[in-house]
């Protein structure tokens, strides 16, 4: 049996920055993906993660705070107490326009946390944007495990402007499905 803490103010080497949202990991991930994760997640004020989908399912509940979930076409405001449950392949996006974090849990496929600690790097590493270097990174990753990412005018078309990284048409041509 495992017991792990739900306090988010824990030791930082138990964090990973995944380019803005903070994640504990509070169960570990197996090599053959066969099993699930759950995460402690923290959206910090002002903190987009963009449009994107995958296969793996995702199912979050808010703990605390007050965010919006993009899905079915629409923005959702969802606060302490409800769930946004992601199905397969379903384009979706988070977004947190207040001035609190939201914290919330995660529930969804090794395969997926696997995902999150590869692209990830330790909080406490500090915060900064991401480099080039982590975008090129995070996109590779993502084709590697077969996920799509929006491009940037698709963002916009939701609401989220994204900032620019240096090499845009690598973003623009990033389809990953």
């Amino acid at each position: 049996m495992n017991l792990t803490s739900l306090r988010s103010d824990d030791d930082a080497s138990d964090w990973i920055d995944v380019m803005g949202p903070k994640m504990k990991p509070l169960t570990k991930w197996n090599e053959d993906y066969k099993d699930y994760m759950m995460f402690l997640c923290i959206l910090p004020p002002g903190v987009a993660v963009p449009m994107h989908k995958h296969e793996d399912r995702e199912t979050f509940y808010v703990l605390e705070g007050e965010a919006q979930g993009w899905v079915d076409g629409a923005w959702n405001a969802l606060s302490a107490g409800e769930i946004l449950d992601i199905h397969e392949n379903e384009p979706h996006a988070w977004r947190n326009v207040s001035n609190q974090e939201v914290k919330l849990i995660l529930v969804t496929t090794a395969k997926m946390g696997a995902f999150f600690e590869l692209i990830g790097r330790p909080l406490s590493a500090g915060a900064m944007p991401p480099t080039p270097e982590a975008l090129a990174h995070l996109f590779e990753t993502a084709d590697r495990f077969g996920y799509w990412l929006a491009p940037p005018e698709e963002n916009a078309r939701i609401g989220l402007a994204m900032p620019p990284i240096g090499q845009s048409e690598e973003f623009d041509n990033v389809s990953l499905s």
